[in-house]
């Protein structure tokens, strides 16, 4: 009988960290709950999908940590840890909890003050990435509005070159000209 990916990082990881379950699986990446032993806090911990583990793919998950944790905005989720344990690439991050905004949408649209803000939140938090060279986030599902704020976890790469990627915010109606202050000027001068 094969061993759960669970219970694989309980045991690789059962000295920092007690891994609760399982929040999310993505492209790249499962994201488990879990609580740090020595600081006595709830984390969530990121781990590159072993299916997916090639010396490149292990390259690009490690770089995705380092950015993140170069950068200190308070509209992105901090890095606090990363590293390997037995063939198990991981980081660990804050646990946001709230919803997911693709999770959000999916209830109705919403206000339009509510995407001012939200709004405001995810481009100052890109803002904040790009200046330090960095990142177009893989999709909706690295933004989770908490706390009536939101906050961005993850940074994309660009899967040809295993760079962080570099390019215009993107959406439902294309992509947004000129830079995200601009962007921002013009979702308040439209409302």
């Amino acid at each position: 009988m094969s061993v759960s990916l669970l219970e694989r990082l309980k045991v690789a990881l059962a000295d920092h960290y007690e891994i609760e379950r399982e929040l999310g699986t993505g492209g790249m990446g499962t994201v488990f709950l879990a609580r740090d032993v020595t600081l006595e806090r709830s984390v969530a911990i990121k781990m590159l999908r072993p299916e997916l583990a090639t010396a490149v793919a292990a390259e690009r998950f490690v770089r995705e940590a380092r950015i993140l944790a170069k950068l200190s905005h308070p509209n992105v989720v901090p890095i606090h840890d990363a590293g390997e344990v037995d063939g198990l690439f991981y980081y660990v991050m804050d646990c946001i909890q709230g919803e997911t905004l693709d999770e959000r949408l999916e209830r109705g649209p919403l206000q339009e003050d509510d995407v001012v803000r939200l709004g405001r939140d995810l481009l100052a938090a890109l803002e904040a990435a790009h200046g330090t060279g960095v990142i177009q986030p893989e999709g909706t599902d690295h933004a989770r509005s908490a706390a009536r704020h939101a906050r961005l976890h993850g940074a994309g790469t660009d899967r040809r070159t295993g760079h962080a990627t570099h390019g215009p915010l993107r959406s439902g109606h294309g992509a947004v000209r000129g830079g995200y202050r601009e962007a921002l000027v013009r979702a308040e001068a439209n409302r």
